[in-house]
């Protein structure tokens, strides 16, 4: 290797390389994040990436979440649009709603809503997270943004692979072998696996069997022929994504964006024995903030129409759940339009009425708090604690709210900055005044070192005559 200074690579420290910058804390590191923004694929990060997560936090939401929009016999009949609202702030940032909508979506995906059904629906679910470098002005880009998530997360292909197992050309021992949702949707898309141990000619193998049937169902369902020869022969989210969508132009989206996402796509996911699916739209205001008002006015009267009362399968079946983020502000600039499409009957904004389809995410207090402190710093523990809640105690732990607006993103930013200003103090327990100084954005104070008592006696004295 070269030792050039120019050439030179990053050192990498062996697993057991001691660090104890956090060892007075009783940590192995810092525990919250430094930039508190969720992130789903940042896998290596779990304080980011919603591994790192407190059901107790909004355990009563999560309750609502199920209530509103997921079917069971012991509760009313589901929603199909439904409000998750903060409460906390206007503009609808650090209250942990991204966090929310990823782990009750991986709790449906789990098991594909059996446990939130009481084992009674087959239910798949999708966060949407609008793409902040493209506009999406028109619903049927909209359409488009829903659509490519669905692509992309999988959910066509596990659709399509659950078609093929129904499709009575693949032996049930074969099927029982499968333990996963990947073994699934890896086997199930994968010919030679399909046809591993078959005695007949090519002609009849299984896998062809298998692409013929559902063929057939397909185009039985009304489903053009484009959508056909792609989903029939390719059902993995790559090649769905090349074959498919990236193949449809803007035209074809502005024609048929509406019924592909509305019409199409839901009847499949029916003939697959989904009984519903959830579209969890994340980050609203990039979608509606940019639009004009005439665009205001169709994106609630397109809504009305795919979800309520249009010539739609969705709409006609109830299929889809749809579940929107807003904040005041964007309540307030949907509202005009939303009552004069006459959502406000339907899906209200506002209260009285808007309760029932509305999930609340109420500011921080100190009962939220404590677990979400508490989910963090477990992960971190390098020994156990003296407490739960060690190195904070109760006074540090409100103040820290306190100081944070009452907002859990900006709380975990804060408790980040006090854990590295007591690594560097070498503060074992970090009280109020830490929390609030830190807050303060003061400067820690250091000890001032004086040498006037080494100096030795000046020689001459100036003040003195001779």
């Amino acid at each position: 290797m070269s030792t050039s200074l120019f050439l030179r690579r990053p050192l990498e420290l062996p697993e057991d390389f001691p660090t104890s910058r956090y060892d007075s804390l009783g940590l192995s590191d810092n525990p919250f994040p430094f930039e508190p923004s969720f992130n789903s694929r940042n896998l290596d990060n779990p304080r980011v990436n919603g591994q790192i997560y407190s059901d107790e936090l909004h355990e009563a939401q999560a309750t609502e979440f199920r209530n509103c929009l997921i079917g069971s016999p012991h509760r009313p009949k589901p929603r199909s649009l439904v409000f998750l609202m903060d409460l906390a702030s206007r503009s609808g940032r650090g209250i942990g709603k991204s966090a929310f909508l990823n782990r009750q979506n991986a709790r449906v995906m789990e098991d594909l809503g059996a446990s939130m059904s009481d084992n009674t629906e087959v239910v798949f679910s999708v966060v949407i997270t609008p793409d902040s470098s493209s506009t999406h002005k028109k619903f049927s880009d909209f359409c488009r943004l829903i659509t490519r998530a669905l692509v992309d997360d999988g959910i066509i292909s596990l659709a399509l692979a659950r078609l093929r197992a129904m499709s009575g050309q693949i032996p049930e021992a074969k099927l029982d072998s499968i333990t996963t949702m990947d073994e699934l949707n890896v086997c199930l898309h994968d010919d030679a696996w399909i046809d591993q141990g078959a005695m007949c000619s090519q002609w009849d193998l299984p896998s062809r069997m298998t692409s013929r049937w559902l063929d057939n169902r397909l185009r039985q369902q009304g489903i053009p022929h484009q959508m056909v020869d792609v989903f029939s022969t390719s059902g993995t989210p790559e090649l769905i994504r090349s074959r498919w969508f990236d193949e449809l132009s803007s035209a074809n989206w502005r024609k048929d964006g509406a019924t592909i996402l509305f019409e199409w796509l839901p009847k499949i996911f029916h003939l697959a024995a989904f009984s519903r699916g959830l579209l969890l739209i994340d980050e609203v205001e990039k979608i509606v903030t940019p639009m004009n008002q005439p665009e205001l006015r169709a994106f609630a009267d397109c809504m009305r129409q795919v979800l309520f009362d249009g010539n739609l399968f969705s709409a006609r079946s109830g299929f889809y759940g749809m579940l929107l983020t807003i904040h005041p502000f964007i309540q307030e600039l949907l509202a005009p339009h939303w009552d004069t499409a006459g959502l406000d009957r339907l899906a209200p904004l506002h209260d009285p009425a808007g309760r029932d389809c509305r999930i609340d995410f109420p500011a921080l207090d100190v009962r939220m708090a404590e677990p979400l402190v508490r989910v963090y710093l477990d992960h971190y523990r390098a020994r156990p604690p003296q407490s739960d809640l060690s190195p904070f105690n109760s006074e540090s732990l409100v103040a820290a709210i306190e100081q944070s607006g009452r907002l859990p993103g900006h709380m975990l930013q804060l408790l980040h900055r006090v854990i590295e200003r007591a690594a560097q103090s070498g503060i074992q327990v970090i009280d109020k005044t830490l929390v609030e100084t830190v807050a303060r954005g003061e400067a820690p104070q250091l000890e001032v070192q004086t040498f006037m008592d080494q100096l030795a006696p000046a020689s001459v004295s100036l003040t003195e005559t001779e």
